[in-house]
């Protein structure tokens, strides 16, 4: 409702006289101003001298330590530090690590020392936090032709690379870019799905890693079928899509199958290890990969993404959600 300097004037004048009296059950919270100027000394980013800026870039990673409540997982506190990692331009990928801190808006450089160890430069990998350690795993270089299945493993106490060394580097995932992974830490271990292989061929594979053996697994897939109750054992691959963690439930969304973009989502139960078709087919509506999806009070969001189906390829800016569980509520667009 819009209404003019006068009215509004005295439509505050007879809410203030009809106000009711209220009676406080519950102490106001103390809220402390902050200055922009003081140093935050919540996580390792407390260097707000540093004026240092990423060089723009394209498929890098930026994690949280910050991890979405969700069913079944104990609530953790957030770090206010984002990891952000990796990347590339037209002419070049990039192995440079950077903390941003989200109270002073600065970036601070990490492991920069001129001897120090750190993950070749790539692109299209996967970043995952798991405590005080970012992991990284995958992608590729387009310049060099490499494609890699490595793991490194950042710590922010030490501010340090390591390689992670596999107990079991046969079963390991294969070497990919653009896959997608996530942290299910009720069951302790990470989740990796699909990627690209180096010849342009799509990846089907679902694995899982377990930080404290270093070790891999296979994951068979099923699919439900709806007229045996049984699950059937399929290849669905893909990359440029995106994983979330929902508890007992992983979605698995939108992304590239080799002949285009595709518009489904897919949950994976974490216990059965069968493979849904979400009710919402055509969830995001329009081809769609290399899109960015949150977890957040009991929804998932969508931001952007590419659309390579259209018939001019075209970026997507528009962010959708899906409210959870899936229970029949309908897809909506944000304004």
């Amino acid at each position: 409702m819009y209404c003019f300097n006068t009215d509004a004037h005295t439509l505050k004048k007879i809410d203030r006289s009809v106000r009711p009296e209220v009676m406080r059950t519950v102490p106001r919270a103390a809220y402390r101003r902050r200055s922009f100027n003081r140093t935050e000394t919540d996580g390792p980013a407390t260097n707000t001298t540093s004026t240092v800026k990423p060089a723009p870039r394209k498929f890098h990673t930026g994690t949280t330590k910050y991890i979405s409540l969700v069913p079944g997982v104990p609530k953790r506190h957030g770090g206010v530090d984002i990891f952000y990692f990796g990347g590339g331009d037209d002419t070049q990928c990039f192995n440079d690590a950077f903390l941003f801190n989200t109270r002073t808006h600065l970036f601070r450089k990490v492991a920069d020392g001129a001897s120090e160890t750190r993950p070749a430069p790539r692109q299209g990998h996967v970043t995952i936090n798991r405590g005080v350690y970012f992991y990284v795993h995958g992608g590729h270089n387009p310049f060099t032709g490499e494609t890699f299945n490595d793991m490194w493993r950042f710590d922010t106490v030490s501010n340090k690379w390591s390689e992670v060394v596999y107990q079991t580097p046969q079963e390991a995932h294969p070497a990919a870019a653009y896959h997608d992974g996530c942290f299910c830490e009720r069951e302790g271990y990470f989740l990796f799905y699909g990627g690209r292989y180096e010849d342009g061929t799509v990846c089907s594979q679902m694995t899982r890693f377990y930080p404290e053996t270093t070790s891999w697994s296979p994951v068979p897939v099923f699919i439900y079928n709806k007229f045996t109750g049984q699950g059937m054992r399929v290849s669905l691959g893909r990359y440029g899509h995106k994983i979330m963690n929902g508890g007992k439930w992983v979605y698995i969304l939108g992304g590239d199958n080799g002949d285009g973009q595709v518009t489904d989502m897919w949950v994976f139960s974490l216990s059965t290890g069968v493979m849904i078709r979400s009710c919402y087919y055509g969830v995001l509506l329009k081809g769609l990969s290399h899109h960015t999806t949150a977890f957040c009070d009991g929804r998932l969001y969508f931001f952007g993404g590419l659309n390579t189906s259209a018939e001019r390829p075209e970026v997507v800016c528009e962010i959708r959600c899906i409210e959870l569980p899936l229970s029949g509520t309908c897809m909506k667009e944000e304004d």
